[in-house]
């Protein structure tokens, strides 16, 4: 597999700086306040939540939110393994002095 850097840094370059998270369909707190501390590292007590910011359908919508989260981690997670596992090709000619 080749893998073509200089048009994979021309990519980025011109990719707008933003958030690489899909949009919430469901409860802002939830997302704000649970869901990104927690993806963090950041302990969130359980006293600490609003309970009534939120209702128990809210909790499903967070739970689908947080699959599509962690489906988009597993495809880039994979993608840098595939990266990672492609071996280097000698150049038939120096690039660097």
């Amino acid at each position: 597999m080749k893998l073509d850097l200089d048009l994979l840094v021309m990519r980025l370059i011109l990719e707008q700086e933003g958030t690489v998270l899909p949009q919430a369909s469901c409860n802002e707190y939830l997302i704000s306040q649970v869901l990104l501390p927690l993806l963090r590292g950041e302990p969130v007590p359980l006293r600490a939540i609003d309970y009534g910011a939120f209702d128990e359908d809210d909790i499903s919508a967070l739970a689908e939110y947080n699959d599509a989260v962690y489906r988009i981690a597993q495809a880039l997670g994979q993608t840098a393994e595939r990266i990672g596992a492609i071996a280097p090709v000698a150049r038939s000619a120096r690039q660097f002095c």
